[in-house]
């Protein structure tokens, strides 16, 4: 009898299905996520971009932030305010009107992020209010924090209490500023602009 040194037809073709069957089992189950995160995170770093230009378009061509009504230099209110009015909800009104983003030309409600949150304007003036952040800012809420991490690594030091990326984790409906990132958090990500 001679010994074996190959696969025969029949493993071959069974190693084959197996491996088909594994290859698909992850496609399903995980390249559509991970490509739908990739497009999610393109989503916010777009809309942080689109936002900073339309606020200085929006400067340059009228020499005042948007929705500063007092012409002091600074978005009123929190980023995320449900008060009509506030100055943080009239930024998105007046970028509306003038054509900078779209949207009704009467609507100052913030848009809304990739992952369901607001996506809002301010001021940080309020000292530990928005971390470090001093001036103005774009606020992200309901950021995923496997994604807050990608987005502070991608685009700034990857800590969440310094440089231009600041984070508040939510917990229990509050917001906490956050030394650290969990991957299983939730945050609220605050870009200086």
């Amino acid at each position: 009898m001679k010994k074996q040194t190959a696969f025969t037809l029949i493993e071959f073709i069974i190693f084959i299905g197996i491996m088909t069957f594994l290859l698909s089992f992850i496609w399903e189950n995980q390249l559509p996520h991970k490509i739908l995160m990739a497009a999610k995170i393109n989503s916010l770093e777009n809309d942080f971009r689109l936002i900073t230009a339309a606020t200085y378009n929006y400067l340059d061509k009228y020499h005042v932030l948007p929705g500063d009504l007092n012409n002091n230099g600074k978005i009123e209110g929190d980023f995320d305010s449900i008060k009509a009015g506030d100055e943080s909800r009239l930024f998105w009104l007046q970028l509306r009107q003038t054509g900078l983003i779209e949207g009704e030309s009467t609507d100052q409600k913030q848009p809304i992020n990739a992952f369901g949150g607001v996506i809002g304007v301010a001021t940080g003036a309020v000292v530990n209010k928005y971390h470090g952040i001093s001036g103005l800012f774009i606020g992200f809420s309901h950021i995923p924090g496997e994604v807050a991490f990608i987005l502070d690594s991608r685009n700034d030091d990857a800590n969440p209490s310094l440089g231009y990326i600041q984070a508040h984790q939510i917990l229990s409906g509050r917001e906490t500023p956050a030394e650290s990132y969990s991957e299983k958090g939730l945050y609220n990500l605050y870009f200086a602009m």
